[in-house]
This record gives structure tokens, sequence and C-alpha cells, in this order.
């Protein structure tokens, strides 16, 4: 069982989408790095993060329905050992408007 972590520093996110012209279909890409504060680093902790994500969003009945599904690559640099892991997330989710 792992336990629930806060990690202080400081992260950039930067999204990119298009609706596609006459369609219902947008593909979308983001990217994720964050890295902690010196004292965060100082424990041997994790040194950096960063994180990419594929997607594509489908618009039903306008905007009234939207579900999505992405894949994110998240790489984990840590300090002490010196080692680098990878991990690979799919995921999917729908929204339901009024």
């Amino acid at each position: 069982m792992s336990t629930p972590a806060v990690c202080a520093g400081q992260g950039l996110t930067v999204q990119a989408s298009w609706l596609l012209p006459r369609s219902s279909w947008e593909p979308v890409l983001r990217v994720t790095t964050l890295t902690p504060e010196l004292a965060m680093r100082a424990l041997g902790s994790v040194e950096s993060i960063s994180k990419q994500a594929f997607g594509l969003t489908r618009y039903v009945q306008g905007h009234r329905i939207k579900v999505s599904t992405d894949v994110l690559h998240g790489r984990f640099a840590h300090r002490l050992p010196a080692r680098r892991r990878t991990e690979w997330t799919p995921r999917m989710g729908e929204e339901v408007g009024i």
C-alpha cells in the first residue's frame, strides 16, 4: 500500500488541442514538468517529474456530452539512488452537461 504525498515546487503544464472542422473529434496534447523545491530534493526523494499525454475527445450532441480518453507517459528522476522510473497510464472519462 502506498502513502499519498504532497510535493512542493515549481511546475508548468502546457496543453494544445484542436476541434477538427466539421467533426466532433478533438485531439489533445499535454506536457507537464515539476521540479520539487530544494528542501524536498535534499531529502533524497524525486528530483524531477515529467509527463506527456496524448488524447482524443469526442463531443456528442454539441457540447452536451463529452467522452475523452488519453494515454500518459510519466518519467520520474530519483536522486538517491540515482535511477529513473517511467510509467504508462491510460485514462477515460465523460462529462454530461445540462
